[in-house]
């Protein structure tokens, strides 16, 4: 991780710590769909027990439209602004750039994902007791190797007028094998205690760095067009 990398981090984040509006409206979409899965499938029944089999896909499916919705706004302040010709002019590499804006969605996505976590204790009465820590990493992994192709993908759709739907379009066949069915997989294991996440978590690590390392071949050329 270049410096270069980290200032462009910081100001991200500094941007979004002053507007909040990613944020919030990813927040806000996370307790929309957990409300949704909830009263879908229990009407107005508050006498819940642990229904530990949907905690994984009620999980990862609001974790990766929040996430989309989150990655549809990485470059978004520089578009809308006119200042995308003035990041692209700094004195730093194109892959510096990548890595700051894929720091700054990882960190504003563990955020998302921690809080809809609360959301799924809270709403589905799932108790992760000792397989937190597990269950935590593997939260942290998937968010990792989504993170690190969606801001590629997300580079690359930049100068379309239709980015939003061409991300989307874009993005979701690349994961769904690669990130979607693992995370859920090896969430799965865990919440249910049985069964090995090493297989898993080998997948979300191997597709996290062939993303890391198509970004440094190819997002230089993706930012020049």
């Amino acid at each position: 991780m270049t410096l270069d990398a980290l200032r462009i981090a910081q100001k991200d984040i500094s941007i979004e710590l002053r507007t909040r509006e990613r944020m919030t409206s990813t927040i806000l979409l996370s307790l929309v769909i957990i409300l949704s899965f909830r009263f879908a499938l229990f009407g107005f029944d508050m006498e819940l027990s642990e229904n530990p089999h949907l905690v994984a896909p009620i999980l990862w499916t609001t974790i990766f439209f929040a996430g989309i919705m989150g990655l549809e706004s990485s470059f978004s302040y520089e578009k809308e602004n006119k200042y995308l010709d003035g990041l692209l002019l700094l004195p730093t590499s194109r892959y510096s750039i990548y890595l700051g804006k894929m720091l700054a969605n990882l960190l504003f996505l563990i955020v998302v994902d921690l809080v809809t976590l609360v959301f799924v204790v809270a709403f589905f009465a799932y108790e992760p007791g000792g397989a937190f820590v597990t269950l935590l990493g593997v939260i942290l992994l998937g968010t990792f190797s989504f993170v690190a192709m969606g801001t590629l993908v997300s580079g690359m759709t930049i100068a379309a007028k239709t980015r939003q739907s061409l991300l989307q379009i874009a993005l979701i066949p690349l994961i769904v094998f690669t990130v979607v069915i693992p995370a859920v997989a090896a969430t799965s294991k865990i919440v249910s205690g049985s069964g090995d996440v090493m297989p898993e978590l080998n997948i979300l690590v191997g597709f996290g760095i062939l993303s890391l390392l198509l970004a440094y071949l190819l997002f230089g050329h993706i930012m020049e067009d």
